[in-house]
């Protein structure tokens, strides 16, 4: 149990992970994801599965601490959340948010020159938009000339995606498009605050995962792809397929540079997370596969995120759930899962662990720079708990005797200095934390940290009749950027 000033993760967040195939998936062979049902669980999970053994990996040495150039919270007078980020070519930061709780929501895009950095740790720095969609939850994307584009799943009816535009001016609300690209009764990216469903090809093309649970007929049920090449922010060229009739969710979607989709899904028997592929005609479902890579374990803190390099080979980042017996000790472990070639098998993967702790590195978000070196961002739970952690490996990174390295990208020390929050009457301590970290990489691999604050406060509630008890609440949130060079 964490302690007041290091609260624990709130019960609401789903999260998904898990660790690795076993001999029983290995014979469930490849099939349609529209004709896949699910399986009965017929398996035990445990890692050591795959080539490259549990990865017993040596204590990795104590890095330097990482200079940080500058971490700054946006529009401190809103409550903020679902925070997602990137870096264009010249070093300019882009952000896109949403409101929490506020009456209505509302939706937000940010940016900063970036130019020099460090000038990006002021508020006064930045130029934000109140963009006039009411969304909960946001991901942006920049096309290949640094545009924008964000994807928003609207507060006021839940199946509402609406696709945003810029191409000029994106400072001003004028400079925006917008236009509804999927319309359900009861939708979900099948994703958390911090999404990964949502991409864009070389040409700038998007594409997004949404999952339909119930309409009037019941005709649009599943999990679908959206698609569109033309007309996109006009609302005109939108296309979409059913790949399931069941539900696919918490997605993580790329794609490789020619255009085809890549993706990591938890299978509808939610035990199983699935590698999906197609390599050609990709708005019909059956030119999909679905490859079960990992299996789940239990609780609600696994979690992963995938990675193409410039080959287009996939690379995973895998926090994983409880495992029970002889496996216990590879629960609540972060994993980096590889496949060179021949990824629609199982065997042909790869996985180590990283060398964090056990207990540390949920929420973890995978990216590769230009030489396609991993580096990972993560919740640190260890002894900056509630702060966000920084891993790297620059060589040799399959190898179970390369270290990976650590640091703290941001303590929760800093936040609460930079950001102080009263308590409520009820509450007696509280504590920032951080959740659902997203990285991204300038063009020189330097990371830029974006993820949601949480503060968190201890508070004693008194029910008539009943006795009085304490439990731990978020009550503000922030959408938080910290930003530093490479560390080596």
């Amino acid at each position: 149990m964490r302690t007041p000033t290091s609260p624990r993760r709130p019960a609401y967040r789903l999260a998904p992970a898990l660790l690795i195939a076993t001999l029983a998936l290995l014979s469930l062979g490849l099939t349609t994801i529209s004709s896949a049902e699910p399986q009965a669980a017929s398996y035990q999970v445990f890692l050591p599965l795959l080539r490259g053994g549990s990865g017993q990996t040596p204590p990795p040495p104590p890095p330097p601490p990482p200079t940080t150039e500058g971490n700054v919270s946006l529009l401190r007078d809103v409550a903020s959340n679902s925070v997602s980020a990137a870096v264009d070519a010249a070093g300019g930061m882009h952000l896109a948010f949403t409101a929490w709780h506020n009456p209505g929501g509302g939706s937000f895009y940010a940016y900063c020159p970036g130019a020099d950095p460090a000038a990006c740790d002021s508020e006064s720095a930045w130029s934000v938009v109140n963009l006039p969609v009411e969304a909960a939850l946001a991901q942006l994307r920049l096309d290949p000339q640094g545009h924008p584009r964000i994807l928003l799943q609207t507060s006021t009816g839940a199946g509402r995606f609406i696709y945003g535009a810029c191409d000029g001016g994106c400072t001003s609300v004028t400079g925006w498009k917008f236009a509804e690209a999927a319309l359900t009764k009861n939708a979900s990216t099948g994703a958390d605050t911090r999404l990964s469903a949502f991409a864009l090809d070389r040409e700038g093309h998007p594409r997004f995962f949404y999952v339909d649970y119930a309409n009037d007929s019941n005709e649009h049920i599943g999990t679908w792809y959206a698609f569109c090449d033309t007309g996109c922010a006009d609302g005109q060229g939108w296309s979409a397929v059913r790949l399931s009739s069941q539900d696919w969710k918490y997605v993580d979607l790329e794609l490789t540079a020619d255009g085809l989709p890549r993706a990591l899904a938890l299978d509808p028997t939610g035990e199983q997370i699935q590698y999906l592929s197609c390599e050609g005609a990709c708005g019909q479902a059956a030119s999909w596969r679905n490859t079960p890579l990992f299996g789940r374990g239990s609780g609600p803190d696994a979690s992963w995120s995938l990675a193409l390099d410039g080959q287009g080979r996939p690379r995973i980042a895998v926090y994983t759930g409880v495992y029970e017996g002889e496996y216990a000790d590879a629960g609540h472990r972060l994993f980096y899962a590889w496949c060179d070639e021949g990824c629609a098998s199982p065997e042909r993967w790869g996985q180590r662990r990283v060398g964090l702790p056990q207990g540390v590195g949920a929420g973890a978000d995978l990216q590769l720079d230009s030489a396609g070196r991993p580096r990972i961002a993560y919740q640190d739970g260890g002894a900056n708990a509630a702060g966000i952690g920084y891993g790297w490996c620059d060589s040799a990174c399959e190898q179970p005797e390369t270290a990976w390295r650590f640091a703290v990208a941001e303590s929760a020390d800093t936040l609460n200095a930079d950001y102080p929050q009263s308590l409520f009457p009820n509450c007696t301590a509280g504590t920032w934390a951080g959740f659902r970290p997203m990285l991204s990489l300038d063009a020189r691999g330097n990371p830029r940290v974006a993820y949601d604050g949480e503060h968190q406060q201890r508070c004693l509630y008194q029910e008539p009749g009943q006795q009085p008890y304490e439990r731990v609440d978020t009550r503000w949130r922030t959408a938080r950027l910290v930003f530093f060079p490479q560390l080596r």
